[in-house]
């Protein structure tokens, strides 16, 4: 008699839920392969938001990872990061090359942690901020706000999109490559000074034009040299912010004697969300029959699920997996129930060796300690 262990995880959305993923990957955007670095903290919740992280020209995700370190903040507040890889280090800042990009790495993100397509948040570094000025324009629909870093457009070019979108911009006074009173100079046509270029954002979006001023920034920070810029009574109840850090360079600033950037962008950023969030999906209570042995296909083996609430036992997408071969389990009965029963489909042949039952992502029925284990039978396949 053939005996295999089924290893009974019932997870939402993403297998890897509840453990740590940092790291580089690569992922297909239409016919082109990019790369990046993940980082999602151990215990997400349900509908995590999402960062995108962009490094400056000439950079890459190592780099600005260690930058902004995002980690720090996502550890605590529980949302996933990315940090992209620009082509040639650099950033396609008025086509849709990298619009596309970073379109691809929202649905990657959904489709692996279930993230919250509503609050999803942008911030880049200098090129990376006029990239970022770049998707206010194009996908403002995908984001629900924006955090650039010592960037803007270069050309000066007028706001633009489809919506009110919230912008927290910080900036050094003594920056020598994105200067912040302007460069009439520049190649590209010369642009104007930075605090313009926001309050330019600051019109478009609705605001009243008489800004609130805080100075020193933080106020709790006495030694602080910051100013803080803020345009409020936007569209939609949208903020436009500048933080104006005196005698601070080309550079992401996390000073803890005056502006710590990062949670800067996270504390502005997390106030805002394109819409209502998913509900919290049913809680999973049981899944019997558990750590039992069965000879297959002599016995019909049968898991039920019971949840704190009734789900749509007909969207159900229940999957037993394992050395090599997956098998979608069918629905004893459909309808609205607490419990559901599932069964292997008839004929089903089982290897020796380990397999996992999971809940897909496309059910109603998510776990929502996801990660949590659901000790579940070891199974024997039939000849």
């Amino acid at each position: 008699m053939q005996m295999n262990k089924l290893l009974g995880t019932c997870l939402l959305c993403a297998w890897a839920w509840g453990q740590q993923a940092n790291a580089q990957e690569s992922i297909k955007v239409g016919d082109t392969t990019r790369n990046m670095i993940t980082y999602a903290p151990e215990g997400l919740p349900y509908n995590p938001p999402l960062v995108i992280s962009l490094h400056g020209l000439n950079q890459d995700a190592d780099y600005q990872k260690g930058q902004a370190n995002w980690e720090a903040v996502a550890d605590t507040a529980k949302f996933v990061v990315v940090y992209p890889n620009g082509v040639n280090k650099a950033w396609d800042i008025s086509g849709d090359t990298d619009i596309k990009f970073l379109e691809t790495i929202i649905d990657t993100m959904y489709n692996r942690y279930h993230i919250d397509r509503n609050r999803v948040y942008l911030s880049g570094f200098s090129m990376g901020g006029m990239m970022t000025y770049h998707a206010m324009a194009r996908m403002s629909d995908k984001i629900a706000a924006f955090g650039p870093v010592s960037g803007i457009p270069v050309d000066y070019r007028n706001p633009s999109g489809g919506r009110a979108v919230p912008i927290i911009h910080t900036h050094g006074t003594a920056d020598n490559v994105v200067y912040y009173n302007g460069d009439a100079n520049h190649p590209d046509g010369g642009y104007g000074s930075i605090p313009d270029y926001v309050k330019k954002w600051a019109a478009f979006d609705g605001c009243n034009m008489t800004p609130e001023v805080i100075k020193p920034y933080p106020s709790d920070k006495p030694n602080s040299v910051a100013d803080y810029t803020r345009y409020t009574g936007g569209k939609d109840g949208v903020e436009v912010v500048l933080i104006s850090i005196e005698g601070k360079g080309h550079w992401h600033s996390n000073d803890p004697v005056s502006v710590m950037t990062t949670e800067e962008i996270w504390n502005f950023c997390k106030r805002y969300s394109l819409g209502p969030g998913e509900p919290e999906p049913p809680t999973l209570v049981s899944a019997e029959p558990e750590n039992r042995s069965f000879d297959l296909p002599s016995q019909d083996l049968v898991f039920v699920f019971t949840f704190d609430e009734a789900v749509d036992g007909g969207k159900a997408k229940v999957l037993l997996s394992g050395e090599g071969a997956e098998y979608p389990l069918e629905p004893v009965e459909t309808g609205f129930s607490e419990r559901l029963a599932f069964r292997l489909p008839d004929g089903a042949r089982l290897a020796d060796g380990d397999y996992a039952l999971r809940v897909g992502r496309q059910t109603s029925l998510p776990a929502s300690e996801t990660g949590k284990s659901v000790h579940a039978p070891a199974l024997s396949g039939g000849a």
